[in-house]
């Protein structure tokens, strides 16, 4: 085994190559963990490796005696190079003990090694074309095969791939959960058939046992791949709009849109998805003063699943400015199609061919957007940055539009601190300069100033703002990790989809052993929420003990607030209503989120009487109408409208019932409603309900706390616009 690489200062290169590689691997984030990031680039670093021996090795044999010697020889390299990452890895793993080892290995198999074999082929092919130039042949067909995805992002409505080089990339970061799926499996299946088909061919030609001519290879290697780009589609390994239309099979053209929908959606959502896409168009042009003279193409999924599947983000909507087109799922295009709209138009002012940001820089080109869509958890986009500002979690501005440290930062503070900035620049100075800007990425000739300077104005502007700060928001926003930095994210998030898989077929003993089976799980939200449910099935008392074990593990993040939550709500099943009342005063006084803090006073109305907050909440979602309907009565207070929403949208309640229960009744409202108002408003006006919005409207403009006030002029624009459309039909 050493005599391959005894005297052979080459071989020697490459092995410490390999070794520096993964010992750095084994240091970055994501990279470190014996998983698909890993796995993934010690495979594309093997293929490198294995086809470079190959061109310097092989010397293309021409007796059977020298190949059985250089296959033995490439068996040996292959063996060795494989070996080292595994045992780095595992020494690494035995001193951090972090994650499943064991689990990393399906990832190896399938993404590193047939890396080998496709090495071996890429190698074996260069020579064979081109002795002389071998090297330079490799290093052509690696570019070959990368150009690949680059074809199929830019040209096709995807931005996920499969390459052989890079089996497989999901598309986004958003995206924790990735696992080998049967699709994938047969990908690499057909890789090795064909590169197998090539190492094949080409040593029968070198030993001279076949008698056809060349061009066969050349033509098999040609038109092969062609054909699979062809039928990739159809094996799910790329999208096209064909493939597309046959999953989304509604069209619809509007005056600006061609809108392709899932065959379920209803009539009266279609109508609402068209008109808040022309809204939003509308919306979109006075912003950026320009209009678009195409048709923008928006395609709307079923659900993330079916987007990640056919799509390739399951967790963000995407829009893709080359193609004017925005990529939608139904249980997020009312928060996000203005945003993306936001990118295609932004598009028209860019110089390059992606229809982006002059720089490329990921904060300009979704501050942009953030700042034409300013709203976050319907606060006004400078709200969080002023909390953030406060609270020391301030972020470098300067690093943001000068660098790529976009990613590396806690995601929302990455986009709120973008969008807030850039929505200052153009309130200050115009959105002509911000769009010479955008087209230039010159930002001193733009603005005849200094970014740094730009930035200390900023920071003066919302130091000045008359917000009131709140520490509790500040760590319900920001108190997350980025995927950067959390502990073994593939590996969770794949248990975390099994065990809530078992969750829903209601197998709570087998959820709970897969639950404590992994290290550390009582320091992962999802998995410790899954172990609350397995045993409050079992005991409620044994639930809240368990809460109260653990939350100091989430202090200052947003699961302190929604474990405190889910404590009330074990303590008032047990009957323990003055401790729940405690824990729910708490809670109010803190106020993190209007969201919350709806469903914190909802149960503070239902402990009014004791039984019924016990009930309510062991009720089952239909039984849950009647106590709404009966406590509305008695207290028409808005936040119990907001539960209704949900009845009504998974159609276990008719939204005529839930318009009677308005009309019935005189609501009452003070400050802290101003959450579930706004929310009675949006939901109104989907329903064409416009008297009932126009109510709304009207009480919240007494109430609405001044960081939400945008998001309450957004809602009346909206109406006035349903409204003037609605009137000319």
């Amino acid at each position: 085994m050493a005599a391959i690489f005894k005297k052979n200062l080459f071989l020697q290169i490459l092995l410490f190559l390999h070794v520096v590689n993964n010992i750095l691997l084994l240091t970055l984030p994501l990279t470190k963990y014996f998983s698909f990031e890993f796995a993934t680039l010690n495979g594309f670093f093997l293929l490198i490796y294995v086809g470079l021996f190959t061109l310097h090795e092989d010397k293309f044999k021409s007796s059977a005696i020298a190949v059985k010697v250089f296959n033995f020889q490439l068996l040996i390299f292959s063996a060795i190079f494989l070996i080292i990452p595994v045992f780095l890895a595992f020494l690494f793993h035995s001193f951090r003990n972090d994650c499943s080892f064991l689990d990393g290995f399906k990832f190896y198999a399938v993404l590193t090694l047939p890396a080998v074999v496709i090495g071996y082929a890429l190698g074996m092919l260069s020579g064979y074309i081109n002795k002389k130039y071998a090297y330079l042949i490799f290093i052509l067909l690696l570019l070959a095969l990368a150009l690949i995805p680059l074809f199929e992002i830019f040209f096709r409505p995807q931005i996920y791939f499969y390459n052989p080089l890079v089996p497989f990339f999901p598309g986004t970061m958003y995206d924790e959960d990735l696992d080998i799926t049967l699709t994938l499996v047969v990908y690499r299946f057909f890789n090795l058939l064909f590169f197998c088909g090539i190492i094949f061919l080409i040593r029968k030609w070198e030993l001279k046992t076949f008698k056809l001519p060349k061009w066969m290879l050349f033509s098999f290697i040609i038109l092969l791949p062609t054909g699979f780009i062809y039928v990739s589609p159809q094996l799910g390994f790329s999208s096209t709009e064909t493939s597309l239309h046959k999953i989304l099979q509604k069209k619809i053209i509007t005056d600006h849109f061609i809108i392709y929908l899932p065959q379920q959606v209803t009539k009266d959502d279609e109508k609402y998805i068209l008109r808040l896409h022309e809204y939003c168009f509308e919306r979109q042009t006075n912003f950026f003063e320009v209009k678009p003279n195409y048709k923008i193409t928006s395609f709307v999924f079923s659900n993330s699943d079916e987007k990640r599947k056919y799509f390739g983000a399951g967790n963000a909507d995407v829009a893709k400015p080359w193609l004017n087109q925005i990529y939608l799922s139904l249980d997020s295009y009312e928060q996000t199609v203005n945003h993306e709209l936001a990118h295609i138009f932004a598009g028209m002012w860019s110089n390059n061919f992606l229809k982006i940001d002059a720089n490329y820089n990921p904060a300009t080109i979704e501050g942009i957007a953030s700042a034409a869509d300013p709203f976050y958890d319907d606060l006004d986009i400078h709200y969080p940055a002023f909390l953030a500002s406060k609270n020391n979690l301030r972020v470098s501005i300067q690093k943001l539009f000068e660098g790529f440290s976009f990613f590396t930062n806690v995601s929302s503070l990455s986009y709120i601190y973008s969008g807030s900035f850039c929505k200052f620049l153009i309130d200050e100075y115009g959105i002509q300069n911000f769009k010479e800007f955008y087209h230039s990425g010159d930002f001193e000739k733009s603005y005849r100033k200094s970014l740094a300077s730009a930035v200390l104005d900023y920071q003066k502007f919302i130091d000045k703002k008359g917000y009131a700060n709140n520490l509790h928001t500040a760590n319900y926003y920001f108190g997350r990790l980025p995927l950067v930095q959390k502990v073994c994210p593939r590996y969770l998030a794949n248990k975390t989809n099994v065990i809530y898989k078992l969750l829903t077929e209601k197998d709570f003993t087998a959820a709970k052993e897969e639950i404590l089976s992994i290290k550390d799980f009582n320091k992962n939200y999802s998995l410790l929420s899954g172990l609350i449910f397995c045993t409050e099935e079992e005991n409620p008392y044994k639930a809240e003990t368990l809460i109260e074990k653990n939350l100091l593990n989430y202090k200052n993040s947003p699961y302190w607030y929604l474990l405190q939550l889910k404590l009330a709500d074990e303590k008032i099943v047990n009957e323990k209503f003055d401790e729940a009342k405690v824990i729910l005063d708490s809670l109010s006084d803190w106020a993190p989120t209007g969201g919350l803090e709806s469903r914190i006073n909802l149960r503070k109305i239902f402990l009014r009487n004791k039984k019924d907050a016990k009930l309510f909440l062991s009720a089952k979602e239909i039984d849950r109408f009647t106590f709404l309907k009966d406590a509305f009565e008695q207290n028409p207070s808005p936040v119990l409208l907001l539960p209704l929403i949900q009845l009504v949208d998974k159609e276990k309640v008719s939204y005529t019932s839930f318009r009677n229960m308005i009309t019935n009744n005189q609501i009452q409202a003070s400050p802290i409603d101003w959450f579930p108002i706004l929310q009675l408003i949006r939901f109104a006006i989907k329903n064409s309900d416009f008297t009932s919005a126009e109510k709304f409207i009207k009480i919240l403009e007494d109430i609405i706390p001044d960081y939400a006030s945008e998001s309450l002029q957004n809602e009346k624009d909206k109406l006035a616009w349903f409204i003037k459309h609605e009137e000319k039909k």
